[in-house]
Formats: structure tokens, C-alpha cells, sequence
């Protein structure tokens, strides 16, 4: 084998090599707080990613935080890049074990996959951080883990620095949303499920309901709490799928799925004959009125 040969097959290797050694996940903590907050707040934390360059589709992480400084008291995805959730956090358990499937790829740069709420307890320096072993899947249809780099967040919670209050005034309504019915072979065995997020900007989203019913509106006591993705009851597709999202001071709001059969008024047989109707009525004034 000559010289040019094997400089062409070392430098080969050596571009593989150094493509997979530069290309990693960021995976990190921020919040608008700064790093410096008071005893008493809340303190909302995002879950941030950057693909450099690859082509990502799934995270299975978990964040730990020291009890004796912070609680966990809440969770929002408005905004995620993730589509789908297998697995979000337990607050009553204080387990932030996050699995995500992103089915249409993320390759940007700053993904926000979630917001996690943390109520500062006492004085002192601690950590956020992520667990031992992140994990994020590059969208190849192979499963391929990408290289993780993460990255904690150092908080100093001091007594001296305002407090915000815990629980502000809220008399709006989470904002409005448009959840949607899905088929996906991979998820569900290809049962139809329904997806759905929305946001409040006061005091964030508490819970969501969902109520399938034949009737064209909600009945009180059938309400079932729900996560999305969620797996539909009826898989005909015939009933009406209402949603609510409820926020942390009571405040909600419903969404409508219509059944796959239902048709607006104006596309009803009937519509249709009723105008042709009053068309031919119309013709016969017209005439009457023309021959006075």
C-alpha cells in the first residue's frame, strides 16, 4: 500500500473520529431568576437542549435537586420540543424523571423540553443538576444514543434578597389550544390518541380533564384526569372529545374534537335543500313582482 494511500485512509478516520467527538447534545439548566434568589420563592427552572447539528427524536433524563433546599411544586411543557411524553415528573413524590419522544426530529439550537417550578425552603448554596446517566436518541430509526453533554445549576438562596409571593391574583383563563386526534403506527399499537398542551402565564397549568361523550356537550362527574398523549376510549371515533385545562387557582378552559362524522350546519343535507328551496321561492317572487 502506497503513502497516499494510507494518508487518505488516516485521514479518513481521523474526520470520522473528530465529526464524533464534536458533535454532542448540551443539555443544561437556566432561569430568568439569575442564580441568586430569596427564601420563600418560586423559582421556575428550564430544561434546555441543543442538538449541534444532529437530528434528534427521544430524552430519557432525570434531575436531581437537594430536599433540604428546594421542592418541586410544578410542571409546564408549553412550548416543548417534546410531542410526546412517556414519562413526566412525579411532584408528590419529588421523582423529575423526564422520557420524551420528539416523532418529527429536533435539530435546533436552544429547545426548551420543559419548565420545572421549585420553591425555595431555606438559605444556602445548592444544585440542580442531571442524573448520572442522561440519554438522548438521534432520529436515524436505529435507537443510536447521541454524545450528552450536561450541565448543572448552582442557586444561592439567601433570606435578604424580596421574596415573591407564592400565590398570585389569577382571574385569566389558560390560554386557548387546539388539541388534536393522531394515528402513529409506533405509538398505541396505531389506536387513535389525542394530544394537547396549552400554558397560563400566571400561575401555570395544574392538571387536564378529559370527557368522551355522544353528546354535543359535558356532563358533570365524568371528567377523567389526563396526560398527553391519551390513549381514546372510543376508537370509532364517534363521540365528541372535550378537554379541559385547569390552572394552579381554579381557572378553566374547554376545547372541543369533534366525531369524524360530524358536519357544520351549513354542510348538512338538509341546509341544501332548504336552499334550493327558498332559491325556487325567491324565482316566483322575483316573477310576480316583475309581471305587476
Amino acid at each position: 500500500m502506497n503513502k497516499s494511500k494510507l494518508l487518505s485512509i488516516f485521514l479518513s478516520s481521523y474526520l470520522l473520529v473528530s465529526v464524533n467527538l464534536v458533535l454532542a447534545t448540551d443539555l443544561y439548566l437556566e432561569s430568568d431568576l439569575g442564580s441568586e434568589v430569596g427564601v420563600g420563592q418560586i423559582m421556575p427552572v428550564e430544561i434546555l437542549l441543543d442538538a449541534d447539528g444532529q437530528n434528534l427524536n427521544a430524552a430519557e433524563l432525570e434531575v436531581i435537586y437537594n430536599k433540604n433546599f428546594l421542592e418541586p411544586v410544578g410542571f409546564k411543557d408549553a412550548g416543548s420540543i417534546v410531542q410526546f411524553w412517556v414519562e413526566r415528573p412525579d411532584l408528590e413524590k419529588g421523582l423529575l424523571t423526564l422520557k420524551g419522544i420528539m416523532p418529527n426530529g429536533f435539530n435546533w439550537q436552544k429547545g426548551l423540553m420543559g419548565i420545572l417550578d421549585f420553591k425555595t425552603l431555606t438559605p444556602g448554596i445548592t444544585e440542580i443538576r442531571f442524573g448520572a446517566n442522561p440519554k438522548i436518541f438521534l432520529n436515524d430509526g436505529l435507537g443510536t444514543e447521541s454524545t450528552v453533554s450536561a450541565r448543572g445549576f448552582k442557586i444561592k438562596i439567601t433570606g435578604q434578597k424580596e421574596n415573591v409571593p407564592l400565590q398570585e391574583s389569577d382571574n385569566y383563563l389558560p390560554e386557548s389550544f387546539e388539541p388534536a386526534v393522531v394515528q402513529d403506527t409506533n405509538i398505541f399499537e396505531g389506536k387513535y390518541f389525542l394530544v394537547f398542551a396549552t400554558q397560563d402565564k400566571q400561575s401555570g397549568i395544574d392538571r387536564y380533564e378529559v370527557q368522551e361523550t355522544v353528546k354535543n356537550k359535558t356532563e358533570n362527574g365524568k371528567w377523567i384526569l389526563a396526560e398527553s398523549p391519551y390513549l381514546l376510549k372510543d376508537q370509532t371515533r364517534e363521540s365528541y372529545i372535550f378537554i379541559k385545562a385547569v390552572d394552579r387557582q381554579g381557572n378553566e378552559r374547554i376545547e372541543k374534537v369533534y366525531p369524524l362524522s360530524y358536519k357544520p350546519w351549513y354542510k348538512q343535507p338538509a341546509t341544501y335543500y332548504i336552499v334550493v328551496v327558498l332559491l325556487i321561492l325567491l324565482v316566483v317572487v322575483f316573477r310576480k313582482w316583475r309581471g305587476l
